[in-house]
């Protein structure tokens, strides 16, 4: 099903409705453009009020949002890749599913070509000249995108993320992105460790590719050097892109958490509750902070 727009019912998930839009303003300031724009609602259904709603762009190909030629790719490392219709495994036993070229739609030697360059790009990953500019990783990837999607992971302590990989076209000058950023239900300490608040001083986005990136110290460089201009110039627009966006949908929330007496109740990942909607916005800004913090310390080791 080709699907253009999708409703998430900030209704189920307290703590999610205070942040589900903080990850797109990060990564449009800065650092990952293509991410899908997102607007909260109010959701009437049959003119029964059921609730506020988060309505954002579906992760497509298209030519307002991330603009791919036919041959081009958006592909997916995808842990349900058994459900859909058509997906590869790679040889190091990543499984990756399609978003464009539709499956209905793609050929077998557009399959046998991606499989094959992502083989290609982990096999290089993974040898003893990885490093190598010409040679080595940097030949098949688009390294900046992927410095900008990392940093964002990190920024918001995303613990589990969807992992969009993006190919303009099959020519050998364009080489594999990073793109777009989605999923953040386990961000900024939504995810609580049972008994204690999920921890801000941990690395989450180790894994996939970016344990082995990140010994280069060319790649760790550009990591570096891009936090510098994301913590200076776009987290404090971030800080007030939230407090501007509790204050507009302040009144939809006291009507949403009429219609949904939830507050007190853990929903979704949530283990823990905090009471009110303004503790929930709270503990999202003082988490970010200490994040912010902890980063700024490590980072630099890196």
């Amino acid at each position: 099903m080709k699907r253009t727009f999708t409703l998430l019912a900030a209704a189920f998930a307290t703590t999610a409705a205070a942040q589900k839009p903080y990850h797109r303003d990060l990564a449009v300031l800065e650092v990952n453009r293509e991410a899908p724009r997102t607007e909260f609602v109010e959701l009437f259904l049959n003119g029964r009020y059921e609730g506020n709603y988060l309505l954002g762009e579906h992760v497509k190909v298209s030519k307002n949002r991330l603009n791919a030629d036919d041959d081009g790719y958006l592909i997916e490392r995808d842990g349900y890749y058994q459900q859909e219709p058509l997906y590869f495994m790679t040889d190091r036993g990543n499984p990756f599913t399609f978003k464009h070229p539709d499956t209905d739609d793609i050929t077998q030697q557009q399959v046998a070509y991606i499989k094959d360059y992502v083989n290609k790009f982990e096999y290089v990953l993974y040898s003893q000249n990885f490093m190598d500019p010409e040679e080595g990783y940097r030949k098949y990837i688009d390294v900046d995108s992927w410095v900008n999607w990392y940093l964002v992971q990190e920024t918001l302590c995303n613990k589990d993320t969807n992992y969009y990989f993006f190919k303009k076209n099959a020519q050998p000058d364009t080489k594999l992105g990073m793109s777009p950023v989605w999923d953040f239900e386990w961000s900024l300490g939504i995810g609580w460790n049972y008994t204690e608040p999920a921890r801000h001083d941990v690395l989450v986005q180790r894994s996939l590719y970016f344990d082995r990136l990140m010994q280069d110290p060319y790649f760790a460089g550009l990591v570096k050097e891009r936090w510098k201009t994301l913590k200076s110039e776009f987290l404090p627009q971030l800080y007030a892109y939230i407090n501007e966006t509790a204050q507009k949908i302040s009144v939809s929330q006291r009507a949403n958490f009429t219609k949904w007496n939830i507050l007190n109740t853990p929903v979704s990942v949530e283990v823990i509750t905090l009471g009110t909607w303004e503790n929930e916005v709270q503990y999202a800004k003082d988490f970010l902070t200490r994040r912010v913090q902890w980063l700024d310390s490590a980072i630099p080791i890196w």
